[in-house]
């Protein structure tokens, strides 16, 4: 998943019991988040791996849809369109 540091992520620590959103820059290998299975069921999986670099978006369209219910699925992982 590539998403910026300012994205909002669905995510939980292993001590805690419910779901929140969390900035993407506060990810941490063994933080559980929210991926989409089969386009309708959403399990939990672990972070194993976060790579923090620099990307000049110049150029490119970054888009920030609204949604009825405010989450989007990006790249599999649930997260939210508010930010």
């Amino acid at each position: 998943l590539e998403v910026t540091p300012a994205h909002l992520i669905f995510a939980r620590r292993r001590d805690e019991a419910g779901w929140h959103a969390v900035y993407a820059r506060r990810l941490e290998v063994g933080v559980s988040v929210l991926r989409c299975w089969d386009g309708e069921t959403f399990i939990e999986s672990s972070v194993v791996l976060v790579q923090r670099r620099w990307r000049c978006t110049m150029g490119r369209r970054v888009l920030a849809p609204a949604t009825q219910s405010g989450t989007i699925v990006v790249g599999g992982v649930c997260a939210s369109v508010y930010g």
